[in-house]
């Protein structure tokens, strides 16, 4: 997760005179991360996918320990049991559902039911255990969204944004990022996310109108009929080229668009987070971040996935690169911090360890 560690750090503050503008960097390389990898994923097929709970960790702890702050990394605390134990519970699960209805149609409605009813709280348990698991400088994260915030979050506000053609989806997706972000501390002290929702209306609205343009651009100079993927008269039916042409321009417009709503949400998120007074900042350039992507996705096609590795580290060193810290007094932030630890440090390696497997 790396960088996504470094979230946690952020909050909206009132700058003052003597602070020290610090830039994340990210230290690891394709290389060293590849001979992680290719150990994660021969040892997880040769054991049938129970390896993966000790790759997470193994991949987690080279990105967060890899990811620095004012020369300090991030460090993650999880142990492969914990992340095994959950996901061996969210299998049994999921057997269960898939099963039930060929034993009774109650039944089967039960566990749908169950389902809905537990996914806000395995969100919240999933995201605390992350947090909890990750600390800077000695001071561990932790996170205090409820129940009820996750449910209003990602049920209510995404039901309700269906019943109004969609206009309620950026609203849905602010209540989100606020969820996650705000629901964050750092130690003992909470964070705040100051962006308000037409910050996502205008990155909704943005991505939307990139969608029709790209659309009417394809129609316009390669002259496509969009229509005759849908024709029921086999003559009016293109060649097989000119159908992946077809497909691949229906698609591009939509990734596109939802690689740069991405990089508009990073920023929105970092410009907006404060904690205490310590000011973070991203100056993502979400056309450079939509390129790095692309081709990072066609490398790895490329190389049948082994360009992964390296994928992954190029993302991650270009988000660190464009994310910055104000920082005001972090030293005496942190010795507070310190001093009001309680028994979450020691205790934190056996809390929450069901979300882990989410």
């Amino acid at each position: 997760m790396s960088l996504e560690a470094s979230v946690n750090m952020g909050e909206e503050i009132n700058v003052e005179t003597n602070a020290n503008k610090e830039s994340f960097q990210f230290t690891g390389s394709g290389g060293e991360f590849f001979k992680i990898w290719i150990v994660n994923l021969l040892l997880s097929i040769l054991t049938l996918g129970i390896y993966s709970a000790w790759a997470k960790v193994r991949t987690n702890r080279y990105f967060y320990g890899n990811t620095q702050l004012a020369n300090n990394n991030f460090e993650y605390h999880a142990e492969p049991l914990q992340i095994l134990k959950g996901r061996i519970i969210a299998v049994v699960f999921l057997f269960c559902y898939t099963f039930s209805a060929d034993i009774h149609p109650y039944l089967g409605i039960a566990f749908a039911i169950a389902l809905f009813v537990l996914t806000p709280w395995v969100i919240v348990n999933a995201i605390k255990f992350n947090a909890r698991m990750s600390s800077y400088r000695g001071i561990h994260f932790n996170f205090n969204g409820t129940y009820g915030e996750a449910i209003s979050s990602f049920i209510l506000w995404p039901v309700v944004s269906v019943f109004t053609a969609g206009l309620l989806i950026p609203y849905a997706l602010y209540k989100q990022a606020k969820f996650f972000l705000q629901g964050h501390t750092y130690g003992e002290t909470g964070f705040d996310f100051s962006a308000t929702a037409g910050k996502y209306y205008q990155a909704i609205l943005i991505c939307l109108l990139i969608v029709v343009g790209l659309f009417a651009v394809i129609t316009l100079f390669a002259n496509i009929d969009f229509m005759a993927l849908f024709a029921n008269d086999p003559e009016q039916l293109p060649e097989p080229k000119s159908i992946l042409i077809l497909v691949a321009a229906m698609y591009l417009p939509f990734i596109i668009a939802g690689l740069i709503y991405k990089g508009l949400a990073y920023n929105i998120a970092f410009n907006h987070l404060s904690i205490k007074s310590n000011q973070f900042s991203s100056r993502l350039n979400v056309i450079q971040w939509s390129w790095i992507v692309l081709s990072n996705m066609v490398l790895i096609l490329c190389t049948l996935g082994l360009f992964y590795p390296w994928a992954r580290v190029r993302a991650a060193k270009y988000k660190a690169s464009v994310t910055e810290a104000e920082l005001t007094d972090l030293n005496s932030f942190i010795a507070r911090e310190q001093q009001h630890k309680s028994a979450l440090g020691d205790e934190v390696g056996e809390a929450f360890d069901i979300g882990a497997g989410i």
